[in-house]
């Protein structure tokens, strides 16, 4: 069983129950402490409901932090490089540099930072594309469940493999009316 005891700008202290509490010494678990970093995000996205959206999601997740918004692909290298973020949420379609233009020049400058693509195309055939500018995955947009899964797998640095439909995205759904 783990607890979060306290949480701090950037770090989490997390208590991880070890056996049956002791209630003899002043009523404490028996616990291994340690503080791990909060992952740091950085959202990319031209359409600022849409940013508005992914902030609330990602923020509802226990931990994450969201520490700067771009709205085109530049101000995401930029702030790539300001903020050294954990992750990089970059949209595909974005004005200046696109989503795998902004991460070809994220990874030239910061090879080990993570990156995933979220777009309403084809993310099967996408994600080979990607991979080859440091993107560890791609994500849709229209399906919150595996946003979060790949997300999630990413920040623990686990291989995601997606197991969405390799048909394009319908348009008429999105991130943004997952929330409404």
């Amino acid at each position: 069983m783990i607890f979060v005891c306290a949480a701090t700008p950037g770090l989490i202290r997390i208590e991880t129950e070890s056996r049956v509490p002791d209630f003899s010494a002043a009523g404490r678990f028996a616990s291994d402490i340690y503080f791990k970093p909060m992952p740091r995000i950085l959202v990319a996205d031209d359409h600022p409901a849409v940013r508005r959206c992914l902030r609330e999601i990602l923020e509802r997740q226990d931990g994450w932090e969201i520490c700067a918004e771009a709205a085109t692909g530049r101000q995401a290298v930029d702030l790539a490089a300001t903020t050294q973020p954990d992750l990089v949420l970059l949209d595909l379609s974005m004005p200046e540099l696109d989503g795998l233009q902004a991460a070809r020049h994220i990874h030239e400058r910061f090879p080990q930072m993570a990156m995933v693509i979220i777009t309403g195309y084809d993310v099967v055939e996408l994600t080979d594309k990607a991979k080859t500018f440091g993107v560890r995955t791609c994500v849709s947009k229209t399906d919150p469940k595996h946003f979060l899964e790949a997300i999630r797998s990413v920040l623990q640095q686990i291989e995601y493999t997606n197991t969405a439909s390799d048909q394009p995205c319908p348009p008429s759904r999105s991130v943004a009316k997952t929330i409404r």
